[in-house]
């Protein structure tokens, strides 16, 4: 027998929960189905930004538990690989983030949803088959099958999304890194009492550290593609590593390597352009990828569903969303680049990111406005990429001009021209964007021949 809902939402993890219960706050008769609830177990995302976290206060969600006990979020601190003292980026106006286990997250996500009085829960259920307005769904445990319908379908279940399908985007997402995963027990971090978490840059890829509960601290390990070979020898992975880290967490680092394997997940990017059409909408991970370098993974998904729910349409969904996306998508790839590269020109702009965030405070504060994704205008992102790159150019050229003459300054100038393509791209018109976008890679907002 066949069933109706108002929402059928696929996939019940951080993003699919809130989408549920948000639907369930507004009146709807929600389904929501995961096809594989243990999958929440596995390292995923953990730091969520003041506008995720206020998010979830909008709709009710808050406070979470299982982020109470330690200090909240503050911002971070960067350890730069300049040979200088660490640089503190506080949020702004006294917001705060937070940062928790993935597992008790979405646990307690989809307890808040599951237990809502208009919304239908159910696990090890597989859509197998999505068109606008029905859903086959498969038991994983049996052999029923039976399709139900819904006026709203919402893919919530990620990359590969199975209503990602009828809408004709299959455009597999682009491997960037890996990120090797370790918990350390008991360890005090070098800024602890403050809430910060670090961001260690140096190595093959960036480190990071953050707390997730009062006794954990978990360590993320950015490894690029072409050291790949890293996941398979926790020897080198520590060696690799180790000349970067502070002495504490270089400890840390290399007992939890002796008591634990890694947890290995792979990093994707995919642009944000695809966000449904024809009554099947896509939140989160099903929409696209940002590399984790930015840590704006969930609270992006969060304001998907938020704006999902407030829109009078799915036409209006997708312009606000691909519109609201686009700078936090070209800020990951950009900080990516700049501190994981190895272009010409990469290792100017990391210095001269490093002297601005010590120099200039409202450069910082812009800089955490964009970063946390409170701040998503074109011209925002463009004037402070701009003042950095043109700072580094600027010293780079006095430089150049001195050692080598006007020859060589031209050279050297010519490095920063694909550079420009970043901030360029932001102040486009809104179609402009989302064409390029759509051929966009990690390295490159638009290939030259676009």
């Amino acid at each position: 027998m066949s069933q109706a809902y108002d929402t059928i939402v696929i996939g019940a993890g951080p993003v699919g929960s809130v989408a549920a219960h948000a639907f369930g706050e507004r009146g709807d008769d929600v389904l929501l189905i995961e096809a594989n609830p243990a999958a929440a177990a596995r390292f995923a995302g953990e730091w969520l930004h003041p506008p995720g976290v206020e998010t979830l206060d909008e709709l009710d969600l808050t406070p979470i538990e299982s982020a109470q006990g330690y200090e909240p979020g503050r911002g971070f601190v960067v350890f730069p690989d300049d040979g200088g003292e660490p640089i503190r980026l506080p949020y702004v106006e006294g917001r705060d983030g937070l940062s928790c286990d993935h597992r008790e997250f979405v646990s307690e996500l989809r307890d808040k949803a599951s237990s809502h009085a208009n919304v239908e829960y159910r696990s090890f259920v597989r859509a197998t088959e999505v068109e606008p307005g029905r859903v086959r769904l498969e038991k994983e445990r049996g052999d029923e099958s039976r399709t139900v319908y819904g006026d709203l379908i919402v893919g919530a279940d990620g990359k590969s999304s199975v209503a990602r399908e009828p809408l004709g985007h299959s455009v597999d997402p682009e491997v960037v890194s890996y990120m090797g995963a370790l918990m350390l027990h008991d360890f005090d971090m070098p800024f602890e009492d403050d809430g910060y978490g670090h961001v260690i840059l140096g190595g093959p890829g960036p480190a990071l550290l953050y707390r997730i509960d009062e006794d954990r601290v978990r360590m993320s390990l950015d490894v690029p593609i072409e050291n790949e070979t890293l996941r398979r020898d926790s020897e080198a992975l520590y060696r690799a590593f180790e000349p970067v880290l502070p002495d504490s967490v270089a400890s840390a680092m290399r007992e939890a390597l002796d008591n634990q394997p890694v947890q290995w997940a792979a990093t994707h990017f995919q642009p944000h352009v695809h966000y449904g059409s024809d009554g099947i909408a896509l939140v989160g991970d099903a929409v696209g990828s940002y590399h984790p370098m930015t840590a704006v993974g969930m609270t992006s998904g969060f304001q998907d569903v938020a704006c999902l729910v407030d829109a009078p349409n799915l036409e209006a969904y997708r312009a606000r969303r691909a519109h609201g996306s686009y700078v936090p998508e070209l800020l990951s790839s950009a900080l990516y680049k700049v501190f994981g590269g190895r272009e010409q020109g990469a290792e100017t702009l990391r210095s001269a990111v490093y002297k601005t965030w010590r120099t200039d405070e409202e450069l910082c504060k812009r800089t955490m406005r964009l970063l946390s994704g409170s701040e998503t205008r074109g011209r925002a992102f463009a004037g402070a990429f701009l003042k950095i790159a043109i700072r580094g150019a600027a010293e780079t050229s006095v430089e150049t001009m001195h050692q080598h003459g006007l020859t060589a300054l031209t050279r050297v100038l010519a490095t920063y021209v694909p550079w420009a393509r970043w901030p360029l791209v932001s102040i486009l018109p809104d179609r402009v964007q989302q064409r390029l976008r759509r051929k966009s890679t990690i390295d490159t907002p638009f290939a030259l021949s676009a």
